[in-house]
This record gives structure tokens, C-alpha cells and sequence, in this order.
């Protein structure tokens, strides 16, 4: 999945004149660096909020990088997570997993940029998991969503200390969990969504 685009890339993703992009980064509308050789490029951070603000859709080469696991040992509440997730105007595309073990296989096919798990599994819990993915280069900076309905609550420390990013306990509160997730991602779940 490519993290930058030329100006043609772009004009061609959203369906004006390569020259239209290279105006809207000449007017600030826009933010981009300069090749060596005097190329503007544009990074996907900067472009899909821009592309969001102004109510463009999101072509298909944007949206696979916004790619979350859902892992949790109960198939409903995963089934809920996705239907939440999918009622964000197609930022997210999602992966259900019952067993974490089979999500971590994954990870190692097609990284995530967002996991939701639960703490509290049977086979591996998510701190386990946590740990697993903080610990390896090609994973490290994916962004953590840690979800549970056993009480007590986690503590904070132990939350830091596992480099999870958010916590919601259950049930969840759906709009604000994905809300996160966005906001994790850079990125802004569109109004009318959800």
C-alpha cells in the first residue's frame, strides 16, 4: 500500500486535472513536500483528511490502509464492532477474529493499522497480544484498542505499560470507540455516518 502520491495519482483518485492539484498546494489548501527533483508529493496522512473535509470521497487506494482487527472470543460482540465500523462511510475495512492467535498469523500477511481486542480471552489474553505486536518492527506503531467487561477495570499504569491506547470497557460505546479509531488513524469519521 503506497504512504505517498504524486499530483497525478491524486487528480486521477479524485477526478480533476493534475493541474487543480498542484494549485490546491500552491493556495495552503493542501500540504506537500518537494522531491529533489522539484516533485510534489503528497503523504496518505495529509491527504484523506483534506479529501474528508471537503466531502470527497474516499477513492479505493485510500481506504485499505485503514485496515482494524476486531478480535474478541465472543462472535457477537465482534459482529457489533464491524457493523459499527462499517457505518463510518467506509473509512474502515475490517478483519474478524474469535482466536488471537489466528489474527497474529495474519498480521504477519497484511499488518493492521488498528486493533480492537479484548483483554480476556481463553486461548491468549490481549495483553499477550499487546506485547506480541509492540515488540516487532513491522507492527509496532499499529494503534491499540483494548476492550473488556470483567471488573475491575484495568489500571491505567497497566494500560501504559502494555502501550495500548484506548480502553473501553463493555457494553461499549460504539460511537465514541470509533470516533477514536479515527482519531488514532488521523482521521475524521464523516458527519451523517454512523
Amino acid at each position: 500500500m503506497k504512504d505517498t502520491f504524486t499530483t497525478y495519482e491524486i487528480a486521477k483518485m479524485v477526478g480533476v486535472a493534475p493541474s487543480t492539484v498542484i494549485n490546491w498546494i500552491k493556495q495552503g489548501d493542501l500540504k506537500a513536500f518537494t522531491t529533489p527533483g522539484g516533485h510534489y508529493r503528497v503523504t496518505r496522512q495529509t491527504l484523506v483528511p483534506v479529501l474528508q473535509a471537503n466531502h470527497v470521497p474516499l477513492p479505493s487506494e485510500l481506504l485499505g490502509r485503514n485496515l482494524v482487527y476486531l478480535i474478541d472470543d465472543e462472535p457477537e460482540i465482534c459482529k457489533v464492532l464491524s457493523l459499527a465500523f462499517a457505518a463510518c462511510g467506509g473509512l474502515f475495512e475490517t478483519a474478524l477474529f474469535q482466536d488471537p492467535l489466528k489474527a497474529l498469523v495474519r498480521v504477519g500477511v497484511q499488518p493492521p493499522a488498528l486493533v480492537v481486542l479484548d483483554l480476556v480471552m481463553p486461548r491468549m489474553d490481549g495483553y499477550h497480544v499487546c506485547d506480541i505486536l509492540r515488540s516487532t518492527e513491522k507492527t509496532s506503531g499499529v494503534k491499540l484498542i483494548a476492550i473488556s467487561g470483567r471488573k475491575p477495570l484495568p489500571a491505567p499504569e497497566t494500560l501504559r505499560e502494555h502501550r495500548i491506547d484506548a480502553f473501553f470497557p463493555k457494553p461499549l460505546e460504539l460511537d465514541a470507540l470509533t470516533a477514536k479509531a479515527a482519531s488514532l488513524l488521523g482521521l475524521e469519521v464523516p458527519s451523517g455516518a454512523r
